[in-house]
C-alpha cells in the first residue's frame, strides 16, 4: 500500500487464492492470470485500469463493477468458469477480449456493440453459430473460434477488411462463404 507509484503489478503464476486488500490507484496493468482466484478482488475497482488479466483462475462470475472501466483496452479472462460475461457491457474502449474455454455457449450480441475490438477470442466454448453482427467489427484483425461446434460461417466475415488472422479450426465447418 506503500507503493503510490505504482502502475504495473504482476502477480501471475502464483499460488494466490486471493489478492489481500490495497490501495494503488495508480495501477493501470494488472495481470492475476494463473492463480487460483474464485472471486476478483474488489480494491481493483479503485484502479484505472487498461489492462487486466484474471485468465486461469477459478472464476465463476465477474462483478459487475468491472463495467466502469471505461479506459480498459485488454480483457484476459479465458479459462475460468464464467457463465455469464455481461458486466463488460460498459467497457467500450476494449480492443482485446480473450473469452477462450468458459462455460458460454453462445456470444452475447452486445459483445458485438463493442466498436473498437481487434482481437477476439471465444474457443472451446461449444458455440454452433458466429452471429452476422461480426461484420461490425471495422477494426477486427484477428479472430480465433478453435474447437467450438460451428457449422459454418456467416457471409458478413467477409466483410472485415482489416481481418489478417482467422482461426477456425477443430470445428464442425462443412461449407465455408464465397
Amino acid at each position: 500500500n506503500k507503493l503510490k507509484s505504482l502502475n504495473s503489478l504482476n502477480l501471475r503464476k502464483n499460488r494466490l487464492s486471493f489478492v489481500p486488500e490495497m490501495d494503488l490507484p495508480n495501477i493501470e496493468h494488472l495481470d492475476l492470470a494463473s492463480n487460483y482466484m474464485c472471486e476478483v478482488p474488489e480494491w481493483i475497482k479503485s484502479c484505472n485500469l487498461s489492462y487486466l488479466n484474471l485468465g486461469v483462475n477459478n472464476l465463476e462470475s465477474i462483478p459487475d463493477w468491472i463495467s466502469e472501466f471505461k479506459e480498459l483496452k485488454v480483457l484476459k479472462i479465458h479459462k475460468n468458469k464464467l457463465t455469464n460475461v455481461d458486466a463488460i457491457f460498459g467497457c467500450k474502449k476494449l480492443q482485446f477480449l480473450n473469452l477462450y474455454l468458459n462455460q458460454i455457449q453462445q456470444i452475447p450480441n452486445f459483445i458485438f456493440s463493442l466498436p473498437d475490438i481487434e482481437f477476439f477470442s471465444w474457443g472451446l466454448s461449444k458455440i454452433t453459430e458466429l452471429p452476422d453482427e461480426i461484420c461490425k467489427w471495422k477494426k477486427l484483425k484477428w479472430l480465433s473460434l478453435v474447437a467450438n461446434k460451428l457449422r459454418y460461417l456467416p457471409d458478413s466475415i467477409c466483410t472485415l477488411q482489416s481481418l489478417q488472422a482467422l482461426r477456425i479450426h477443430k470445428n464442425n465447418l462443412c461449407k465455408l462463404p464465397e
